[in-house]
């Protein structure tokens, strides 16, 4: 038999392997889940691991009573980590004040503040915390078997209770590894496009009725509740705690920051008491479903997951658990803005891909991938060296979006995003309006200030400064358009703005004069303006002839698919035509759209009709 040191060692080695920092703190709550998992792997005695962990959670708690005892008993209370609570109902109703069982809300005085346990110094200081603990369990076990029987303690778990407990601690523990996996999507150009086998599902899965797919998720929470139980405060509390203590406060924020956005939730659902209720509904649904995509059923990784709504929030849909489903975050950007029928019908397009549809896009993507990266990389090196061969005002006047984009990319990454040349691609831009300098959204909505009337209600429409009168009546309604503009997506800053900043001109909008970062050479060589005779390196012109020929070879199946009377590219083109031969087919004008809002909804929907018809008949026709 094994002498109580060897056996505490054991465990202490075990316990030090899970925790990240190799010391265990008996006052972390992620370290007390590794612990327990520790001492089941170990293959200690259930009913001993659930006395020790419960000693060591409330080491410092007096007892309770005999009479408290039996009274918790018969109102069918158990311990619930931080007092005490009916198995089946959400959070506490009792507490353990001195040894009595008290009613939350009637504690007499001010609670005392329980002196935690020492936490240990070292690991000589840990083997002792842990040996009194042992001995205690030891010394309490042998009691009981001297009496013939073991008295209920407040501690005292049944071994039903045990089991669920050991696995919604096991499978929660499961579950947050997703929130911090890695993304498993396939990464650069194409990360978002649907293989034949996501259009096949997803199609079977839009084919269900609303009311069909909310069981379909329903079936899902019901078969996670049968192994772990319903997710408590409780859970989410220690869940939320592991978290942080997991990913450090910087990282913590940043996925806080996520799971808020997760389902674009309405404004009203993303501040103060309502945001924080939100967040923790979120992360409890997605414990709750285990990660369980609605569509593929497989797990997915919270950064690999979005939050979608059964019913849409725009059809009357509510923003809550009982319309919400998890899925993979290509099925929800494949959707995107688009009606249930437009999306559809986008799936019978993809479905109908030809060999040589499918083939063009992969080598469209290749192609996109490759230069994303050599290119980056190339400039970068360029940068690291200050070799400015191959670059002029004139050069990058001629670069295509796509090159400004790769050059933008290596430049800065080069300089860091802390450094006053680096350049974003994204974010909000600048006016002038009545004189004063102001920020307006991706979508050309001023936000205003609340000081000035005169800032309120703004946005641009057709490249022109308007002033909307019912958002200028109210610094409220026009704080709420620019928010909501900005939290609906945008557009990249263009290829323009960004040569400028390069190589300097005037922003026409703010009037702001750009000396170009590439042109004044601060703290780098400057670019002459024009191209100097010199020959093009190795790694240039190997990443050229790479495009050359990835060219040759999408410019031939570009072929192939307009010579094929069955590409979906060709089928495309009849349904675009037929949409346009209706009488009742129009173009709306932005003006029109917002004066007529239901006449529009109700064009729309009828456009969305016809053209789904249109490419079912296609499907059949083949």
């Amino acid at each position: 038999m094994e002498h109580i040191s060897e056996i505490i060692d054991d465990i202490l080695t075990e316990w030090a392997y899970r925790v990240n920092d190799g010391m265990p703190d008996v006052d972390n709550p992620l370290h007390m889940a590794q612990l327990e998992h520790s001492l089941f792997d170990l293959e200690f005695p259930d009913q001993f691991v659930v006395e020790f962990m419960s000693n060591l959670r409330e080491a410092d708690t007096t007892p309770l009573s005999d009479k408290d005892k039996e009274k918790a008993k018969k109102l069918g209370l158990v311990w619930k980590r931080v007092g005490y609570g009916k198995e089946d109902e959400k959070g506490i109703t009792h507490k353990n004040i001195d040894g009595k069982l008290v009613a939350v809300g009637d504690e007499k005085g001010p609670e005392k503040e329980p002196e935690k346990p020492k936490e240990p110094e070292d690991k000589e200081a840990t083997k002792d915390f842990f040996k009194s603990t042992y001995e205690k369990d030891a010394e309490e076990k042998e009691d009981g078997d001297k009496k013939g029987k073991e008295e209920p303690t407040q501690d005292k778990i049944t071994p039903e209770q045990k089991t669920k407990e050991k696995k919604k601690t096991e499978e929660i523990s499961k579950v947050l590894d997703l929130f911090t996996t890695s993304t498993s999507e396939t990464k650069g150009s194409g990360k978002y496009k649907l293989s034949p086998e996501d259009v096949q599902i997803y199609e079977e899965h839009l084919n269900l009725s609303p009311e069909e797919r909310i069981k379909k998720q329903q079936k899902i929470l019901d078969e996670q509740k049968k192994r772990i139980g319903k997710i408590s405060d409780e859970d989410i509390d220690m869940a939320m705690d592991m978290l942080k203590e997991k990913l450090g406060p910087k990282a913590y924020a940043s996925l806080v920051a996520s799971i808020k956005k997760k389902g674009d939730p309405p404004p009203e659902f993303t501040k103060s008491g309502n945001g924080k209720e939100r967040l923790r509904n979120v992360i409890r649904h997605y414990l709750q479903t285990g990660g369980i995509s609605a569509i593929s059923g497989k797990v997915v990784p919270f950064s690999d997951s979005q939050l979608d709504h059964v019913v849409s929030l725009d059809n009357g849909g509510k923003d809550g658990a009982e319309n919400w489903e998890w899925m993979e975050s290509r099925f929800n950007q494949f959707k995107g803005a688009r009606s249930e029928k437009e999306v559809k019908a986008k799936l019978i397009e993809r479905g109908m891909r030809t060999e040589s549809e499918v083939l063009l896009e992969m080598n469209e993507d290749e192609l996109k991938q490759y230069q994303d990266e050599q290119f980056v990389a190339y400039w970068e090196t360029k940068f690291e060296k200050g070799d400015v061969a191959n670059l002029s005002v004139e050069a990058i006047k001629d670069m295509t979006a796509d090159e400004i984009t790769y050059l933008t990319k290596a430049w800065n990454n080069y300089v860091g995003e802390n450094d006053p040349r680096f350049i974003p691609r994204y974010g909000d831009r600048k006016t002038v309006i009545n004189g004063k300098k102001m920020t307006f959204s991706r979508g050309g909505v001023v936000k205003p200030d609340k000081k000035d009337r005169d800032t309120w209600g703004w946005k641009n429409e057709k490249g022109k400064w308007v002033r909307d009168p019912e958002l200028a009546k109210s610094f409220e309604a026009s704080k709420a358009a620019h928010a909501k503009d900005r939290g609906s997506g945008g557009q990249k800053i263009t290829a323009d703005e960004i040569k400028m900043k390069l190589i300097g001109g005037t922003d026409e909008v703010t009037g702001q004069v750009f000396e170009g970062v590439l042109k004044t050479g601060d703290g780098y060589p400057p670019i002459p303006d024009e191209d100097e005779e010199q020959d093009m390196d190795s790694a240039m012109r190997e990443m050229l002839e790479y495009k050359l020929n990835k060219k040759a070879i999408i410019d031939k199946y570009k072929e192939d698919r307009k010579n094929n009377p069955k590409s979906s590219s060709e089928s495309g083109k009849r349904v675009t035509k037929a949409l346009k031969s209706q009488t009742w087919f129009r173009k709306w004008s932005d003006k029109e759209k917002k004066k007529n809002p239901e006449e529009y909804k109700k064009w729309e929907a009828k456009k969305d009709e016809f053209v789904l018809n249109a490419w079912q008949k296609e499907l059949e026709n083949r």
